[in-house]
């Protein structure tokens, strides 16, 4: 389902944890994502401590979020369009590129 707004999201492999399961989100709300594969992960934080009591945060294994159809988010999310942010950086920041393939995809 399309959403009535032209809605984007622009992720890379820095988008992780909570970005990479808003990225998932918009992706099965019908929003277009551009970028890279995100990074993965999917918000869950295990609380741990050392030997002698120092308490600490990790992302966790031990929660799992997925797709409406079943699929696990923590891999990643691939992107509608693919940009090649390695070899073409500006990519990224060419609003105009951007703006033709939202147009593109919400016509």
């Amino acid at each position: 389902m399309k959403n009535r707004l032209n809605v984007g999201v622009l992720c890379s492999a820095c988008t992780w944890s909570c970005g990479n399961l808003f990225t998932a989100q918009m992706k099965e709300h019908g929003a277009l994502i551009i970028g890279e594969m995100s990074g993965g992960g999917s918000c869950a934080i295990q609380h741990l401590s050392t030997a002698d009591g120092l308490d600490y945060c990790i992302s966790s294994f031990r929660s799992h979020a997925t797709y409406f159809g079943g699929q696990s988010v923590d891999p990643g999310i691939e992107p509608h369009k693919l940009l090649d942010r390695k070899n073409h950086p500006e990519s990224f920041y060419d609003i105009e590129a951007l703006g033709r393939m939202m147009d593109e995809y919400y016509k």
